[in-house]
């Protein structure tokens, strides 16, 4: 019995010391060069956190909200994390990206413990650990901006699989997934689209397979009698996320100021948008473009790819080769994982509003799905367990997210050119100034609130961008106010505005006016 705690403790060392390595190496370097990695959408959760610590609330009808009133989000952890530093916003954000990353990290050992995978599924949570692939970079490991969307996914499949495999505990388990289902709908319409129709369409194909086994000779592995429970509790929290969803876009939109996926529409089908989409997917798992063929960087590129490739196949054979080896709850996992994907697909292709950004909530999901086809692929094959697979899988993973950080960022989430800007408007005692999103908001987070940041569309006419910024900025502001231009804007003015530039660098040029809103007939070129 000894030999086997002791050998158990070692299965856990390794995943283990690769997730707090991950962990480590993600919180660390943003501790270091953080500022270099702020983006105007990470910038907007701060001054929003600023703004809600002002007026004592968790959601304020003062601030122009994005893409969906997002409740119980990182101003969970932000706000409190600002108010211990009003006067540092780089360790307010520290300490913020710190705690929800550990939030992250347990809601997905969460999903572990529920599907019953074991020991090889926290391989799973320590690759999620680490910075690997951009889009997973500026959502999670750096930005934070869906780790809440994602750990919402994860206590709603826990909790879902928890459920199935409780025997005297299913009330309780049935009672919190009616409640957190209508929560994530109170929070987003994704929770339907990626987890709510998915687990549904998953055992009506459970449903299908047991009735026509013999019409189809469907083998025993895909016949489960959870058919039932997993029906049951789909539609359960089908209509909780929906009435949540309801209430978010019925009654909250009357009152917060966001865009919803009312406002989307249908594109035209097309298979080779489809094929792009999934493409997406693929490189979201760490194909970096721009990197040199045969450098470091590329390389690790290459392995990023090569992640993506066989995470896919993980789940495609785990489904029509090895299901009869899964238990029930993986079983599940691993069919809603690839139905979840089928049905993103379509979805994103056919809509106008899809960013790639949008697949990282179901990227832990299907790493779970690689992480039990590990564990299956090492009891049945003593070579692959003899070599010490996971070792090498781990080196990959830390080589191709060392890789990514070590050499240059790409050039969209690097700031390294307008730091100084930032820094010389700061000293010369500017409190006010005016930019287009993506030089507005860092610029206010990056000299710790000092600065106030009006965001306007575009320098055509000025007109205030309603999205992430305080509703108290419809105005225009008046007295010693700059701007700030990128090369590419300053080639569109057409006025001339050489008598105001107090600073210009190869990258941006910074004007300066003194009273009133002088800077509108300047700039707009209208008297």
């Amino acid at each position: 019995m000894r030999a086997l705690d002791d050998k158990k403790i070692k299965e856990l060392f390794v995943p283990l010391l690769f997730l707090v390595l991950g962990y480590i190496i993600t919180v660390s370097y943003f501790a270091v060069y953080g500022d270099n990695l702020v983006t105007s959408d990470s910038a907007a959760d701060l001054i929003l956190a600023r703004l809600l610590n002002q007026e004592g609330a968790f959601v304020s009808p003062n601030w122009y909200y994005s893409t969906e009133l997002i409740l119980i989000d990182t101003q969970l952890i932000y706000k409190p994390a600002l108010a211990l530093f009003p006067g540092d916003w780089h360790t307010a954000r520290l300490l913020g990206l710190a705690v929800l990353m550990a939030i992250y990290l347990i809601g997905m050992i969460f999903v572990v413990k529920s599907a019953g995978i074991g020991i090889k599924g926290l391989w799973a949570v320590a690759v999620c650990a680490f910075p690997i692939g951009l889009d997973y970079v500026l959502s999670i490991s750096w930005g934070a901006l869906n780790i809440p969307n994602t750990v919402f996914s994860f206590i709603l499949i826990g909790t879902l699989l928890s459920a199935i495999r409780s025997k005297d505990r299913k009330p309780v388990y049935i009672s919190l997934l009616a409640v957190f289902s209508f929560i994530a709908g109170l929070r987003t319409v994704r929770t339907i689209l990626q987890i709510c129709l998915p687990l549904l369409a998953a055992g009506i194909i459970m449903l299908l397979c047991r009735s026509l086994r013999n019409v189809l000779k469907i083998g025993p592995s895909k016949i489960r009698d959870t058919y039932k429970d997993l029906t049951g509790y789909s539609v359960l929290m089908l209509a909780a996320s929906a009435a949540g969803y309801l209430v978010n876009s019925g009654i909250l939109s009357h009152r917060y100021a966001f865009v919803n996926f009312n406002d989307a529409y249908w594109e035209p089908f097309s298979l080779h948008r489809m094929a792009g989409v999934l493409s997406e997917f693929i490189a979201s798992f760490g194909w970096h473009s721009g990197t040199g063929v045969f450098s470091l960087s590329g390389i690790s590129s290459c392995f990023g790819l090569l992640l993506g490739i066989v995470v896919i196949l993980s789940m495609l054979i785990l489904y029509f080769k090895y299901s009869g080896c899964l238990n029930d709850t993986e079983y599940i996992l691993v069919l809603f994982t690839l139905v979840s994907v089928l049905v993103s697909l379509v979805f994103f292709s056919l809509n106008g509003n899809y960013n790639a950004g949008h697949w990282i909530p179901l990227m832990p999901f299907c790493y779970l799905c690689a992480s039990i086809a590990l564990k299956y692929i090492a009891k049945n094959f003593a070579l692959v367990r003899k070599t010490g697979f996971e070792i090498i899988l781990g080196a990959a993973v830390l080589f191709t997210s060392l890789s990514f950080i070590v050499f240059p960022l790409p050039s969209n989430i690097d700031k390294t050119s307008l730091l100084p800007v930032i820094s010389c408007l700061d000293e010369q005692g500017y409190t006010k100034g005016i930019a287009t999103f993506w030089n507005s908001n860092i610029t206010t987070e990056l000299t710790d609130g000092r600065i106030e940041m009006w965001t306007v569309e575009d320098f055509d006419d000025m007109q205030i961008q309603t999205w992430l910024q305080e509703k108290s900025h419809d105005t225009l502001p008046e007295g010693r106010v700059f701007i700030i231009l990128s090369a590419k804007e300053l080639s569109g003015i057409t006025a001339d505005v050489e008598d105001y530039i107090i600073l210009r660098t190869d990258d941006y040029t910074v004007l300066g006016f003194e009273e009133g809103t002088d800077y509108l007939s300047v700039i707009t070129a209208k008297q």
